[in-house]
């Protein structure tokens, strides 16, 4: 029986786990977690070595699954075609600070394969929606945290 997409979980992990280092030098981050979520916006929380990081590179393909499964949308974490579906913004994001607003966005639409005409049209809308249709020319550098975090 195929499942419908909205009975896919959105992130789903049997067993992860990962570990760095071998041997006596080696530090289990993450140990045998399961996660089944639906749809909707997520984030981890816990005590500092919890292995929220780690958790979450593997997630996005940064680093890779010791042992165990993970998926998103029913593709395997760091594959392509997850790495489409998901986003990550970390706490402190790193931006080209000389950039503006539109100017970047225009800049990721072409690096996720948009054509300009199109990257460009979406942008206008991101910023409408965004609500920083008036800041597009000003340089991301001079955006208050709150606008970073937005534009991220």
């Amino acid at each position: 029986m195929i499942k419908e997409e909205s009975e896919i979980p959105e992130i789903w992990t049997h067993k992860l786990t990962k570990i760095y280092g071998r041997g006596e030098e080696s530090l289990k981050a993450v140990n045998k977690i399961d996660i089944s979520t639906k749809s909707g916006v997520h984030g981890f929380l816990g005590p500092n070595g919890a292995g929220k990081t780690s958790t979450i590179n593997m997630l996005i393909g940064a680093i890779s699954i010791t042992n165990g499964k993970a998926r998103i949308k029913g593709e395997d974490a760091g594959s392509i075609r997850a790495r489409r579906i998901i986003g990550f913004l970390p706490q402190d994001p790193a931006f080209y600070d000389t950039m503006t607003g539109e100017q970047y966005l225009i800049y990721i639409g072409e690096l996720s394969g948009l054509r300009r005409h199109d990257a460009k049209y979406k942008t206008l809308e991101l910023l409408e929606n965004l609500e920083l249709l008036e800041a597009r020319d000003r340089e991301i550098g001079k955006y208050s945290e709150g606008m970073k975090q937005r534009i991220g």
